[in-house]
């Protein structure tokens, strides 16, 4: 009974004799003037009681993760243009009566962003046409896709058609490609028989062998050789296109699948529906085929053309041909172009002697 009152009263002392929990011994420190104790103890122990007052404060237990990445450098400029180009919006236009009104502008900026029409994949995928006639200064290039604007690019040489990104797919160019060793070719007989009235506008090709003269005496003295008739001093003006065409189609053979012979005036007959009445150099003959121009192409088509041309370079009946090779090269991609002869011969370098319309 003497050893359990003893250790009972022990007991008793040692629970009188420890603080509270949470709380310091008075016995071990005395206790601080208020103005001794530092502002940030005061929070940090408010605090700490408070979450252990209130257990559902505390923050539960969150594995490690690593910091994020910044974003690379493609996205932080993609997200600033997309800041960029976005419309600005007026600091009320949040609710209401003036965010309803907002609505449809905001829609159709979104449609235009997510439509990919002015997205350089899409445009560098659509199917191009070209049509070219040559010129004082070259080459004249017409081109255009899906029905849109018409470019124009003006070159010096035939390469130069060429080199330009996107590249068209059809390329209407009116000069002789497939060229015989002797004689007429047929595509030809049979072009001039079309155009009834304006079958002069259509002149003999020249043999093959005549491309390798040095001036128009030696390319006469050749084709009298070869087929016994000479050639004219206008055939012998655009002999050095044809040998500059056909070396590039020779050395390129991804060059001869998408290029085609045409004759502005078959194509103008095709397109009027009969031949036309006045030679393309009188001031009658180059209004009726603008009117077919401009009647295809757009109201102002030929005059926004000949704006980016100067006369000295391109003359006005070049740049109706342009256009009436453009006109066929676009029916070759719709499948709704003709040939003659129907069945095109190839000639000895393998390519084809026709004119497309």
């Amino acid at each position: 009974m003497r050893l359990s009152s003893i250790m009972l009263r022990k007991r008793i002392s040692l629970r009188t004799s420890v603080a509270a929990p949470g709380r310091r011994r008075a016995v071990t420190s005395p206790a601080k003037p208020a103005s001794a104790i530092p502002i940030w103890a005061v929070v940090r122990r408010r605090s700490a009681s408070c979450i252990s007052e209130a257990p559902w404060l505390e923050r539960p237990a969150v594995a490690w993760q690593p910091p994020r990445r910044p974003p690379g450098p493609r996205r932080r400029y993609a997200a600033r243009r997309r800041v960029a180009t976005a419309p600005a919006t007026p600091a009320h236009a949040g609710c209401g009566r003036d965010a309803m009104s907002a609505l449809p502008s905001r829609l159709d900026w979104l449609r235009r962003a997510t439509s990919g029409a002015r997205s350089p994949f899409t445009e560098a995928h659509r199917v191009r046409a070209a049509g070219v006639d040559g010129c004082r200064s070259g080459w004249i290039c017409l081109s255009r896709a899906g029905g849109g604007p018409v470019e124009v690019r003006c070159v010096a040489t035939a390469a130069g058609l060429f080199a330009v990104a996107p590249r068209p797919d059809v390329f209407a160019i009116d000069i002789p490609i497939g060229l015989t060793e002797t004689g007429a070719r047929r595509c030809d007989e049979e072009a001039r028989a079309l155009l009834g009235p304006r079958r002069t506008s259509v002149f003999p090709a020249p043999i093959r062998a005549v491309l390798e003269a040095r001036d128009l005496a030696e390319g006469r003295a050749i084709s009298r050789k070869v087929q016994g008739k000479s050639i004219s001093s206008q055939l012998w003006s655009i002999v050095p296109k044809i040998r500059e065409v056909d070396a590039l189609l020779r050395a390129d053979p991804s060059a001869r699948r998408c290029v085609r012979e045409v004759h502005p005036e078959v194509s103008f007959a095709a397109w009027n529906g009969k031949p036309m009445q006045h030679p393309k150099k009188s001031a009658a003959g180059r209004a009726e085929r603008r009117a077919l121009v401009d009647g295809y192409f757009g109201g102002d088509a030929f005059d926004a053309v000949r704006r980016q041309l100067r006369v000295r370079d391109v003359a006005h009946d070049d740049v109706l041909d342009a256009f009436a090779a453009l006109w066929t090269a676009e029916r070759i991609l719709r499948g709704e172009a003709r040939t003659v002869p129907a069945e095109p011969p190839v000639d000895a370098v393998g390519q084809r002697m026709e004119i497309v319309f």
